[in-house]
């Protein structure tokens, strides 16, 4: 089985919880792919050595996008109650690139 665990929101909200969980995963035999938003970094891979995670794979989406010649802009801004193009809050990750490009794992 592969699970997979974003950073932000997720993993830094309840760090014993995903490190645990991540652990046993891993020792079960299973993959834990970590995906983030954020370019993967020294930093970022501290954060997750912070949280006590193990993991199989890192995805990083800007990282993923650059590579494949996609323009990557900032985090889009709330704007009348709703975030980049899209009204439906659900979307609002999407909204990260210009080119949205789902992420095959």
């Amino acid at each position: 089985m592969r699970v997979g665990l974003d950073i932000h929101g997720v993993i830094d909200k309840h760090p014993e919880l995903f490190s645990f969980l991540s652990i046993t995963l891993i020792m079960a035999g299973h993959e834990v792919h970590i995906i983030t938003g954020q370019k993967i970094s020294r930093g970022l891979i501290a954060d997750l050595h912070r949280y006590n995670m193990v993991w199989t794979k890192i995805h990083s989406i800007t990282d993923y996008n650059e590579r494949r010649g996609v323009k990557v802009t900032a985090p889009p801004t709330k704007v009348g109650g709703f975030y980049g193009s899209c009204p439906c809050q659900r979307h609002k990750a999407l909204a990260w690139t210009s080119q949205q490009t789902p992420i095959r794992v």
